[in-house]
């Protein structure tokens, strides 16, 4: 983000200062303090930026790059937590909401940076977690995820929107369930469940690695769940779309190691106090898998051992329980 400082102003510091260090302030006219005293009273705060820039995406006379401008703005601002309650009570939401729509494909940018502002508005962050979600923003997300087939880069940045939304908040979780179908186990086959889509969307292609480690997080997050209800039906999807071995694979054959992680962790929590799902997973070959990943990390020099330190790790975790 530019500098908010007017340009006066940092044009009247550079022309009065000494450049010396020492502590004895130099006398000054009175006129220059009577304009610095009114250039500082009149700098915007980010309250006020947000405010300009939301309307500027509210202005049907705004034209694209303007509304491109004022979103990367807004994105940057509301990472700050203070700035993303602020950005809701100004009114953000409601300026933000008809870019979730189906839109013209040459404004798909605009729906990008609006679900990246999202994410950042959820992200660790219950209370607006709640207020999203009150206004729709979960179907909006699981429409969009639909709508794309799960293919493209706007899916990456409404998977992080699911995730933000998701994480840490049982009852957008529950909700999320009862929306794809928990009460009917059997329906494996519906375009429209996103928890099916996103098991058959894990994928080793490099290509499509943002996608996949989302989805991972997203996994690792309804796993934690604790109504039975969500568990029996994960169970029972898991079994049918062969999430061990989608996942074994991924520890197998990825080439990127957060992804890898990322699946070990996810394999580490499902058998976790889960006598059945270890068994299951024991009479698989994910301890061959495991020895040869430790066997080719192993041969690594000792400088590229520490950046698979952390996978190293994970399996010798996941052996133990496994033992």
């Amino acid at each position: 983000m530019n500098s908010n400082i007017p340009a006066s102003l940092l044009k009247f510091c550079l022309e009065h200062s000494d450049g010396t260090t020492e502590s004895v302030v130099p006398t000054r006219d009175t006129k220059d303090y009577e304009f610095l005293k009114s250039a500082l009273n009149n700098l915007k705060n980010d309250a006020d930026f947000m405010k300009e820039f939301i309307n500027c995406v509210k202005n049907e006379n705004s034209n694209f790059e303007q509304k491109l401008h004022a979103l990367k703005e807004l994105q940057y601002l509301v990472e700050d937590i203070d700035n993303a309650r602020d950005f809701c009570k100004l009114g953000g939401l409601q300026t933000i909401l008809p870019y979730l729509e189906n839109i013209d494909h040459n404004q798909l940018i605009l729906q990008d940076l609006v679900l990246w502002i999202i994410s950042c508005l959820v992200q660790n962050n219950n209370l607006l977690q709640q207020q999203l979600f009150n206004i729709g923003i979960l179907n909006k997300i699981q429409e969009i995820l639909i709508r794309n087939q799960f293919r493209g880069s706007l899916v990456c940045r409404a998977l992080s929107a699911l995730s933000s939304l998701l994480k840490n908040n049982s009852q957008i979780q529950n909700n999320f369930f009862e929306l794809n179908n928990t009460n009917n186990t059997n329906n494996t086959n519906n375009t429209n469940n996103v928890i099916i889509s996103l098991i058959e969307n894990l994928s080793i292609n490099e290509i499509d690695s943002g996608c996949t480690m989302r989805i991972l997080v997203i996994l690792q997050t309804l796993i934690t769940n604790k109504q039975q209800r969500n568990i029996n039906y994960l169970n029972e999807i898991f079994k049918k779309l062969n999430i061990i071995d989608r996942i074994k694979l991924l520890i197998e054959q990825h080439q990127n190691v957060d992804i890898r992680e990322k699946a070990l962790i996810f394999l580490t929590t499902f058998i976790q106090n889960n006598k059945k799902q270890k068994k299951n997973l024991k009479q698989t070959n994910i301890k061959q898998i495991l020895t040869n990943r430790l066997q080719i990390i192993q041969q690594l020099n000792s400088e590229q051992m520490e950046i698979y330190q952390n996978e190293c790790d994970i399996i010798q975790q996941l052996n133990n329980i496994l033992n």
